[in-house]
């Protein structure tokens, strides 16, 4: 069985709440989403949805644009994951070092998690300090420091459909 509600309930067996994290949704109640084109995403029963979050950035120009399409389908043709350095990386490394005077060194991550890490190891090893500081309730990553909240915190009040 393919309905929403199957993959809702085939969700909660294996994700908290039946979400990733993603939305502050009332338990249960997250889409499994399936499709994406521009600023709209649809879930597994066809229901069209707003995407506010736009993947946090990632999807920044929408789902599908034809024109990433296009350049990762280029890309991908060419390898996928080299785990090394490469041409492209040295190219964008060249241009992100053109924008300011101030870049000295350059590393690619995976996710804001590991860009925000880095920093901080890099900025605790150039002072000596300890402590950071973090804003209480903002998303700061998935790592000790960075949890979105240092003291508990009830959930919002959600209208119910």
């Amino acid at each position: 069985m393919n309905s929403p509600e199957n993959f809702r309930e085939r969700a909660l067996q294996f994700f908290p709440g039946g979400s990733n994290g993603e939305y502050g949704i009332p338990e249960g109640d997250a889409p499994v989403l399936e499709r994406g084109q521009g600023c709209r995403v649809w879930d597994t029963g066809g229901r069209e949805y707003l995407d506010m979050t736009m993947a946090w950035g990632a999807a920044l120009v929408g789902h599908a644009h034809p024109k990433v399409l296009e350049a990762a389908t280029a890309t991908a043709s060419k390898g996928a994951n080299f785990a090394a350095v490469n041409r492209p990386m040295v190219e964008l490394a060249e241009r992100i070092a053109g924008l300011s005077r101030c870049v000295e060194r350059i590393r690619f991550v995976a996710s804001g998690t590991e860009a925000t890490m880095l920093c901080l190891r890099t900025a605790r090893a150039a002072t000596g300090r300890p402590k950071i500081l973090k804003f209480e309730g903002a998303y700061h990553g998935q790592y000790p420091e960075g949890v979105t909240s240092l003291v508990g915190s009830d959930p919002p009040e959600l209208p119910q459909p």
